[in-house]
């Protein structure tokens, strides 16, 4: 009986501490976040981590090699929702009241959770060259208006009802997995 004991113990433990080296944010989410917020904004000396509410400390951990397991940068970034599911998935992104230029690529292809996206230049004029929503199941809001995309590919996308993809150069748009 001790013996059973003392084994149910050690699972115990082993399974705790497995739990506390988990994130409380899904790495995939992590990922493509850091991804474009390391990129340099369209304004000078600044990126998009720094035009999203990111201080010089937070910027030093996204280029350091623990950024994936110190999760402090994750809650200070502006235009975020997470759900409460463990870890948590990224729902919303809103960043169309940001006052700076967001630049680069924007890659979200792996936040399956994501419903709504919304990176259209409300208060600034973003200049997003790229945007990656493939596999972005779960979306059925996006706005990416006023940008400089030229390809925009949503046809995985299958639950979108909105698109406000207006002002950019794309010539040509494919909805046609967009069954909703």
């Amino acid at each position: 009986m001790k013996t059973k004991n003392t084994i149910l113990l050690v699972i115990a433990f082993a399974f705790i501490c497995t739990a506390a080296k988990a994130g409380e944010y899904h790495d995939d989410d992590k990922t493509a976040l850091r991804n474009f917020l390391i990129q340099n904004s369209a304004s000078p000396d600044y990126t998009n981590g720094n035009q999203l509410g990111l201080d010089d400390d937070y910027m030093a951990i996204l280029n350091g090699t623990n950024w994936l397991t110190d999760e402090s940068w994750v809650s200070e970034v502006d235009g975020l929702t997470w759900n409460e599911e463990n870890p948590k998935r990224v729902t919303e992104i809103d960043w169309t009241l940001i006052y700076g230029v967001l630049a680069g690529s924007l890659d979200v292809s792996g936040c399956t959770a994501l419903t709504y996206l919304d990176c259209s230049s409300g208060l600034g004029q973003h200049r997003l060259t790229n945007l990656n929503v493939s596999g972005c199941v779960s979306l059925t809001y996006l706005g990416c208006y006023g940008n400089q995309l030229t390809n925009l590919n949503v046809s995985s996308c299958t639950v979108l009802t909105d698109l406000y993809c207006y002002e950019n150069q794309l010539t040509s748009l494919d909805v046609s997995g967009c069954t909703d």
